[in-house]
């Protein structure tokens, strides 16, 4: 568990499986609640912010070691930042950014593939589909 994070260790394995799946199901339709939200009002937004904002998700081949790393590396560069909850340790600037992420193995996408050996979708960025107002 990350600082700031959560975690189940009851004594019944089912009861926890379901209890975390629970939860991440609320997280993750909070989470989508609120990116929906940011991009239906993106309209009033300001260039830098419109210009700073990614929504990217991607498909890669991890060693079990490569993605504790990979992981560990995200959440210490987010870490660094998390002191700033004081007011006074802000930037002019600085708005409250919603960070979400994830690694988990990826399961077969249909019935009968074998998510082992099936090949990586492309990595997916909204830049990509979503016609950039910004410089990027």
């Amino acid at each position: 568990m990350h600082p700031g994070g959560w975690g189940i260790e009851p004594e019944h394995p089912k009861a926890a499986i379901a209890a975390e799946t629970t939860l991440v199901a609320r997280m993750l339709d909070r989470q989508r609640e609120d990116i929906l939200r940011w991009f239906a009002t993106q309209g009033d937004e300001a260039q830098e912010w419109l210009d700073a904002t990614t929504l990217t998700t991607s498909n890669i081949w991890l060693t079990p070691d490569e993605m504790l790393d990979l992981t560990e590396a995200i959440q210490g560069r987010i870490d660094r930042f998390r002191d700033r909850s004081d007011p006074e340790k802000r930037p002019d600037g600085a708005r409250r950014v919603q960070m979400g992420f994830f690694a988990v193995p990826a399961t077969p996408a249909r019935a009968g593939r074998d998510s082992h050996s099936e090949p990586a979708p492309r990595t997916a960025n909204v830049r990509s589909i979503v016609p950039c107002r910004g410089g990027r």
